[in-house]
């Protein structure tokens, strides 16, 4: 598999010449935006902000290909094997780092409000993440909405989910990982293997996690000038995933549901996301039930942070520390 080059999408680029000046002026009247911000990251977000606004209400394809077009080469996939392959019906890659630990996967779910993302668009994040744990990755292309609604993508998880312990690992030597709405599929996937009684894997990095699509914590309000979404935008993508389901209902929204007999969590969000409370209040949820729940918060940061570690130290700290908790929970005792 080989992540073309492109040129970023002109609607992107405009963003940032719009941006620029008002950034500028915002922080030479009241400094930067948060604590610990340079120039070139508040510069990002507001253009990311602006990009992302003028583009949610297009049609699918023209999403999906705007993002697409985002995704950039990186240092990380020089150092991976990346090999398609296919799970019964869906698609997945595995990323091979050099000398990985034998017999142990790191099995992940891109963000994209489930709607948009791939596993080109997240190829180079995972190469990271492969790397860093020394583990191999495998990457999940789901089904997406608003074409494929809930449960279209929580099914295909599932099916990968099986082929991967049926053919290839233990479920023991496993750890989920997902960012955004790849969390939200992370931790409903466990949810629902824990309810048939099947195995569970060693442990899930959820990663600024969408776990309430109802939107209804108070940080989508205090944070909504800091992170590069709005409610509005979040809420109708949420519907377009739930389809006839209520936006509250836990198996669309899983930090509403049971916690209870989990594996292990590391639960990371940045402090300046509009998801921030949703991540908190889960976190405490599950902890408070008897689920050992690592809760990490990246000071200032906005979603998905580790996304951004190529550009930002807190983020890349995010990366180091998703791969700390997997070598964890998958080393050899």
């Amino acid at each position: 598999m080989r992540i073309r080059r492109r040129i970023p999408p002109a609607r992107f680029l405009g963003a940032c010449a719009a941006t620029l000046p008002r950034v500028l002026r915002d922080r030479w009247r009241r400094g930067p935006r948060r604590p610990g911000w340079d120039l070139g990251f508040e510069w990002l977000v507001a253009a990311l902000r602006r990009d992302v606004e003028g583009i949610w209400r297009h049609s699918p394809r023209e999403i999906r290909r705007h993002f697409e077009r985002l995704a950039r080469p990186s240092a990380w996939l020089r150092g991976v094997r990346i090999e398609p392959a296919r799970a019964k019906d869906v698609a997945v890659a595995w990323f091979e780092p050099p000398d990985p630990m034998p017999g142990r996967v790191l099995l992940h779910f891109h963000g994209g409000a489930f709607q948009y993302g791939s596993i080109e668009t997240n190829a180079a994040h995972v190469a990271a993440l492969a790397t860093l744990s020394n583990v191999t990755a495998l990457a999940v292309d789901y089904r997406l909405a608003p074409e494929h609604p809930w449960p279209a993508a929580l099914e295909d998880a599932r099916t990968v989910w099986r082929w991967l312990v049926d053919h290839h690992v233990e479920s023991r030597h496993i750890v989920v990982c997902g960012e955004s709405a790849g969390g939200n599929l992370a931790l409903a996937t466990l949810q629902a293997l824990r309810d048939s009684g099947a195995p569970l894997p060693a442990g899930a990095a959820l990663v600024s996690p969408w776990l309430d699509l109802a939107a209804s914590a108070a940080s989508y309000e205090r944070n909504a000038d800091s992170d590069w979404g709005s409610r509005e935008m979040l809420l109708a993508q949420a519907r377009a995933y739930a389809g006839s389901l209520p936006l509250d209902d836990p198996r669309v929204s899983p930090g509403r549901g049971d916690p209870r007999r989990l594996p292990p969590l590391l639960v990371q969000c940045g402090s300046a996301e509009l998801l921030f409370d949703e991540c908190v209040e889960f976190a405490t949820r599950a902890r408070e039930a008897g689920v050992d729940v690592v809760l990490e918060v990246l000071p200032e940061m906005p979603h998905a942070a580790p996304l951004f570690g190529d550009l930002v130290r807190e983020g890349a700290r995010g990366r180091f520390d998703i791969a700390r908790f997997v070598r964890a929970r998958l080393s050899d005792e």
